[in-house]
């Protein structure tokens, strides 16, 4: 709460400044998952991971502040749902010869939002409704603070909800391309044939990715197994590591 509160104080001042450098968007995206890996599985739900193979891996953008943003709405997600899925998905919105404008989303099966609340929940404080605060917690402050910083990289965010069916957030963002990288689309290897786990782990995972991998619309996935569900995760948008 103290951090929130404090990053809202800078944001409000105008003293929140990104801090750009080159960083791996597949890397940013997995740890973020990984981060509430144990939460999902505590909880038994799946937890997929899916970027689209034309999005540039190399970029040049605040990772930190990115990855802040991924883990608040990824953390709400799994605060909010207690049965099925969390997704994130990361595809390409638009490509310059300088810079890319990726469009992310995180997708569960949650509570949902009431229909009236769904314009103020990124406001400072806000919840969509008081019993929430009662039964899950929070300060209000998460989405407030995602959508300055979404806005400090160029973006806007959004929110799709049906009550009780749960909930897709939206959000863009733009990056300044690595001049030092290739502007080539990554390599999808199609000599890997449909795989599943037949193993289950009983314990949440220490971090570790399975090497498991199957082909699904042209592209490879590496898998993670978190209990009865599957977690999936992209790791370098069709490369195994």
């Amino acid at each position: 709460m103290i951090n929130d509160i404090l990053d809202l104080s800078k944001i409000e001042a105008g003293k929140l400044d990104l801090d750009p450098a080159p960083f791996l968007l597949r890397d940013c995206a997995v740890d973020a998952l990984r981060t509430i890996a144990t939460r999902a599985y505590e909880k038994g739900l799946a937890l997929n991971g899916d970027i689209s193979p034309d999005v540039p891996d190399v970029l040049i953008g605040d990772a930190g502040r990115l990855r802040q943003v991924l883990l608040n709405l990824a953390g709400n997600a799994v605060k909010f749902t207690e049965r099925g899925e969390i997704v994130l998905e990361i595809r390409l919105e638009c490509r310059t010869a300088d810079s890319v404008e990726l469009h992310f989303l995180t997708r569960d099966t949650g509570i949902g939002i009431r229909s009236d609340k769904q314009e103020t929940v990124f406001e400072n404080f806000a919840q969509a409704d008081t019993s929430t605060t009662r039964v899950y917690g929070g300060t209000g402050l998460g989405l407030c603070i995602c959508k300055r910083l979404v806005e400090k990289m160029q973006g806007r965010i959004w929110l799709e909800s049906e009550l009780g069916k749960g909930t897709t957030v939206h959000f863009t963002a733009r990056f300044e391309k690595d001049p030092a990288t290739p502007d080539v689309t990554p390599a999808i290897r199609t000599d890997c044939a449909d795989a599943t786990l037949s193993s289950s782990i009983t314990t949440p995972p220490a971090g570790a990715f399975l090497p498991v991998c199957w082909k699904r619309g042209g592209c490879l996935r590496s898998q993670l197994r978190v209990g009865p569900r599957h977690s999936n995760c992209w790791i370098h948008g069709g490369s195994i590591s």
